[in-house]
C-alpha cells in the first residue's frame, strides 16, 4: 500500500504542473492558488473532522500556521503558477527537485538537523533522474545546465526559497 500511495504523490504532484501550465494563461496566479486550495479546503474538511473531531487548530498555533501558510504555501503556489504562465512544466517540475535539497541546507544551518547518508544519496539520485529524463539521457546535455535563467525560471527559485520554512520541524513550536 505504501508504494501506491508513493506513485499516487508523484502523480498529483506532476498534475499540478501540467494543470497548472494548462490554466497559467486562463486566471491570474493567485486565483489559481485559491481555487486549488479552495477546493482542496472542501474535500479534505470531512477527513479532518472524522479523524479530530473539529476543525481548527490550538489557539497557539493560529498565528504561526497563518504565517508558515502566508509564505510557505500561498507565496510558493503563487509564484509557482507566475512561471508556469511564461515557461515549461518541465522546467518547473526540474527546479521543484530543489526543494528537499534546499529544506535539508534551511534545516541543518537554522537547526542543525544533520542529514544521513541515505537521504543525501537519495536526494542526489532523484536529481540525477529528473535531469537524465529530461535530457532524454544525452551526457553531453546533462553536462550543459538544462534550465535558462530567465524571469519565470526565477519565480520558480523564489517559491522553492519560500516553502523552506514550511516542512521544517521545529520542535519548540505549538502544533
Amino acid at each position: 500500500m505504501f508504494v501506491w500511495q508513493l506513485v499516487l504523490t508523484s502523480l498529483l504532484w506532476a498534475g499540478n504542473f501540467v494543470a497548472g501550465k494548462w490554466t497559467a494563461g486562463h486566471a491570474s496566479a493567485m486565483m489559481l492558488s485559491e481555487l486549488r486550495f479552495g477546493i482542496a479546503i472542501l474535500v479534505i474538511l470531512p477527513f479532518v473532522w472524522m479523524k479530530e473531531k473539529r476543525l481548527f487548530p490550538p489557539r497557539k498555533a493560529i498565528l504561526l500556521l497563518l504565517g508558515m501558510g502566508a509564505t510557505g504555501v500561498t507565496l510558493f503556489n503563487v509564484l509557482l503558477f507566475e512561471a508556469l504562465a511564461h515557461t515549461s512544466a518541465a522546467n518547473t517540475g526540474l527546479l521543484s527537485t530543489l526543494n528537499p535539497a534546499a529544506i535539508a541546507l534551511i534545516s541543518f544551518l537554522a537547526f542543525g538537523h544533520r542529514l544521513t547518508l541515505r537521504q543525501a544519496v537519495g536526494m542526489i539520485v532523484s536529481f540525477a533522474g529528473v535531469v537524465i529524463v529530461l535530457t532524454r539521457g544525452g551526457i553531453g546535455a546533462a553536462a550543459r545546465p538544462p534550465i535558462q535563467s530567465r524571469r519565470p525560471d526565477d519565480d520558480r527559485r523564489r517559491a522553492v526559497l519560500g516553502l523552506l520554512h514550511h516542512p521544517v520541524p521545529k520542535k519548540r513550536w505549538p502544533t
